[in-house]
């Protein structure tokens, strides 16, 4: 069915949203009917390939779901790659593509926007820019880059090569690439059913309208000095781009609010498995079935992605109790 009606909860409107695309395709370029990894050009972004890792169970005829994964300010897709594997050992069995292989997942690795004098260096448009609002980040916020049209297409483009469940596309990403998650579940709430941030709040929600509730698994480490978990000016790079960021409070609570939940959450502490000087709580907040918003507070964690690469930590600590893969895998699973 073309159209996809959703009841929006609470003080949100009725309102129908079309998927994109509708229903699975039939991917009519060759190549990519079969599990591995490959690297896609599109012809409407000459420099922002993108890479996508085909689970080992794919048979080319049973859709599956898709998770982007989108790097931090200032790095790529392969970067995003490695990011997600213990001690940055692409080898490991903890990496992401080796646990989406797990559960099903088609993982994909988008590029960012590139510098005019280093390619390599890439950032989202993930918002901000105004009445005292941080642009995140860096030149392709304050281009204007519409990555709205960068993701239409990307997924157009997919759409092309593998079969995959259009009602079960998710996005997760570090830093600068985990407010561009944030940006995609406002902007793009017809195509994206759940995101999982890591290490950064909704700054676009801050200058522009967002009203779709969207699962959401936010983690944050309380001693990040990159995004400090209050909001604020600090960076972890030099100071300029000023104005200030938004803190984690105000951005779950935003999405408690969209998805309909209460406003107190209950809290546990998961099991503190290493000496890495962290504990996480986690908060899970009473949601209506299928819009669940869930905070994982990392105490005393930096700005890295837990049992991920440490050298993306600048400085901070890595939390190693917890896979972040595992924890975010299970999370779009669920929905």
């Amino acid at each position: 069915m073309r159209i996809l009606c959703c009841l929006l909860v609470l003080t949100v409107a009725s309102a129908c949203r079309q998927k994109f695309p509708s229903e699975p395709s039939t991917p009519v370029d060759g190549g990519l009917g079969a599990p591995g990894d490959y690297t896609r050009a599109m012809a409407d972004f000459s420099n922002r390939e993108y890479d996508v890792h085909v689970p080992t169970g794919y048979d080319g005829v049973t859709p599956l779901p898709v998770v982007m994964v989108l790097h931090g300010g200032g790095g790529d897709k392969e970067g995003a790659r490695k990011m997600t594997c213990p001690g940055g050992d692409e080898s490991s069995a903890e990496c992401m593509g080796a646990v989406a292989d797990e559960r099903g997942f088609i993982v994909v690795y988008p590029n960012g926007t590139g510098a005019a004098l280093l390619s390599g260096v890439r950032t989202w448009n993930a918002g901000g820019g105004s009445d005292g609002w941080q642009c995140v980040s860096g030149g392709a916020c304050k281009d204007g880059i519409d990555e709205k049209a960068y993701f239409t297409s990307l997924l157009a483009d997919l759409a092309k090569l593998v079969r995959f469940n259009a009602q079960r596309v998710f996005a997760t990403g570090h830093s600068n690439g985990a407010a561009m998650s944030h940006r995609l579940a406002c902007e793009l709430p017809e195509a994206i059913a759940g995101i999982a941030p890591n290490a950064a709040g909704n700054q676009y929600a801050t200058t522009k309208p967002c009203s779709a509730p969207t699962p959401v698994l936010e983690v944050h480490g309380t001693a990040d000095s990159c995004w400090a978990y209050g909001g604020g000016s600090m960076a972890c790079g030099p100071d300029n781009n000023p104005g200030s960021k938004v803190s984690v409070a105000a951005s779950v609570d935003g999405w408690r609010v969209r998805n309909g939940c209460e406003a107190t959450p209950t809290i546990t502490t998961l099991e503190d498995t290493t000496s890495d000087g962290t504990t996480t709580r986690r908060h899970v907040y009473s949601c209506p079935a299928g819009q669940e918003v869930i905070h994982y507070e990392v105490v005393g964690g930096g700005h890295g992605w837990p049992n991920g690469d440490i050298a993306g930590a600048n400085g901070g600590t890595i939390s190693t109790d917890f896979s972040m893969n595992r924890h975010i895998l299970d999370f779009f699973t669920a929905h």
